[in-house]
């Protein structure tokens, strides 16, 4: 089920629904990576500055990359399911990420994951 388009909005304002689901799907599997990363940061932490308190908290990160991977799974296989009609682009406008908005919206690829963020 598609979002109605409004009446002002043309097909060349709207997102298809394949289109943005592998977008997001793709946005995911960053968002994963940087989680990753830290996971990695912590990993490094050989001369136990972090408490053990600290480093368990931490371990959400995995957690975190695991479930945002196969949401993008889930968001890939439903962009390969043909399904067809247009998402208004409207429905990016609460999105507050520059970057993030511009690849959702097809603009291109960007910076580095997380360029905002860091």
């Amino acid at each position: 089920m598609s979002a109605p388009m409004r009446q002002t909005e043309t097909v060349d304002q709207a997102l298809t629904l394949d289109d943005l689901a592998r977008r997001i799907a793709r946005e995911m599997r960053r968002a994963a990576a940087i989680a990753d990363d830290c996971q990695d940061a912590i990993d490094w932490d050989d001369h136990g500055a972090l408490s053990h308190e600290t480093v368990a908290r931490l371990q959400g990160l995995d957690m975190l990359s695991q479930q945002l991977v196969e949401l993008g799974r889930v968001l890939d296989r439903l962009a390969n399911e043909g399904l067809s009609g247009a998402v208004p682009r409207a429905l990016l406008d609460d999105v507050r990420l520059g970057d993030l908005k511009r690849r959702l919206e097809g603009a291109g690829a960007g910076g580095a994951p997380g360029a905002e963020v860091w």
